[in-house]
Parts: structure tokens; C-alpha cells; sequence
């Protein structure tokens, strides 16, 4: 219990995003992919998920 604490609860805004493993998928497309859904979920408002399916350029 945390007796400091000021609100009752945790919000959580996800980013995420999924890919079908191909061999020219880099990781590091996959995680940008991923923080641009997170900054979009953190727009949006709290509370949200935002998800896509993963195309590489």
C-alpha cells in the first residue's frame, strides 16, 4: 500500500506492433513502429491502445 499516493488508480496508454517474420524486417523498424503507436495511444488520451500490423516501407 502506498499511503503517499495521491490517485486511486494507474492509466496505461500501449503502443504496439506485429509483423509476419520475414527476413528483411529489421528489429529496429518493428520498435519505431511500435513508439510511434505509443506517442499516438499518449495523443489520443489516456487509457488507450493503439495497434497496427507492421508494412515495412
Amino acid at each position: 500500500e502506498h499511503t503517499q499516493c495521491v490517485a486511486d488508480h494507474v492509466t496505461v496508454s500501449i503502443g504496439v506492433a506485429t509483423v509476419v517474420a520475414k527476413p528483411d524486417v529489421l528489429s529496429s523498424e518493428l520498435i519505431r513502429q511500435a513508439d510511434e503507436n505509443l506517442y499516438k495511444a499518449k495523443a489520443a488520451g489516456k487509457d488507450r491502445v493503439v495497434y497496427t500490423v507492421f508494412e515495412p516501407a
